[in-house]
């Protein structure tokens, strides 16, 4: 782990040191053919969550073989959050980002590069970090490329490890992500389903963007959508209602479309 990163847990948990937890498994697993497959596998096993903190990640092969495990789960009502360096993302296509956020997958970018920031653009995050259902954690050095792994190529260009942690330990990596998840402005875990008979809370509105600056601006939907979720309209040249054809989103930032355009007759409305 980064100084940097061990500095910043210091200062936002002043204090905090995690006590000794037994009843732990542990197994150290060399090289992405051997890790890559056991995280895709437990990303497709998880029922409740998934969290992913990764400092590199470009697309290719492997990214594509993460991606869709990720967006699957996203689909079958997993909640997955996915925190990326925005230096070490520079190389994943606007397509891949795209695909998640599409398949309600939650994105947030650690410390996006601006030049008025200067000498601060060095903070990076470089932890990676797989946690699926607060019961399993894989912990390393690995990155998402084509270098660590590539589906059905042994051996792999880059040599690396990871552990996979089972049991009490799970949860101390999972209050880590979850500090670095706020402190990066990304809102908290979804709370637990409410008691059967009572309504869930309302969501709330997402940020409204500028008329006219060409960026998409989130929207209630005014008649129901089969994904119930957020439409995204352009606030731009292309009108102020209707799915557009097209979706960008400005550094560090990401839209909450639904999982598929809304019908013909559905419109979103301010």
């Amino acid at each position: 782990m980064a100084f940097h990163a061990i500095a910043f847990e210091r200062l936002l948990m002043p204090g905090t040191i995690f006590s000794w937890r037994s009843d732990n498994s542990f197994a150290l697993l060399r090289d992405g053919p051997v890790f890559f497959p056991r995280m895709l596998a437990a990303i497709e096993g998880a029922r409740q969550q998934v969290e992913l903190e990764l400092y590199l990640i470009e697309s290719g092969a492997c990214s594509d073989a993460l991606v869709l495990a990720l967006c699957a789960a996203a689909q079958r009502g997993v909640e997955v959050r996915c925190l990326f360096d925005d230096y070490g993302g520079q190389a994943l296509r606007q397509a891949d980002r795209l695909r998640l956020s599409l398949a309600g997958v939650q994105l947030c970018w650690y410390n996006p590069l601006r030049w008025r920031r200067g000498i601060r653009n060095f903070y990076r995050d470089h932890r990676n970090l797989l946690r699926v259902d607060r019961r399993l954690a894989f912990v390393g050095g690995t990155g998402s490329t084509d270098a660590f792994w590539r589906p059905g190529t042994q051996p792999s260009l880059w040599h690396e490890v990871m552990v996979e942690i089972a049991g009490p330990l799970v949860q101390d990596w999972q209050r880590l992500f979850a500090h670095q998840w706020q402190a990066c402005g990304a809102r908290p875990a979804r709370r637990r389903e409410p008691p059967a008979g009572r309504p869930p809370p309302a969501r709330a509105a997402a940020p409204r963007g500028r008329a006219g600056d060409g960026w998409p601006t989130p929207m209630r939907a005014s008649t129901a959508t089969s994904c119930g979720a957020w439409c995204v309209p352009c606030a731009g040249p292309n009108g102020a209602s209707g799915w557009p054809r097209r979706i960008s989103c400005p550094p560090g930032r990401s839209a909450a479309p639904c999982a598929r355009p809304p019908p013909a007759a559905s419109r979103c409305a301010y």
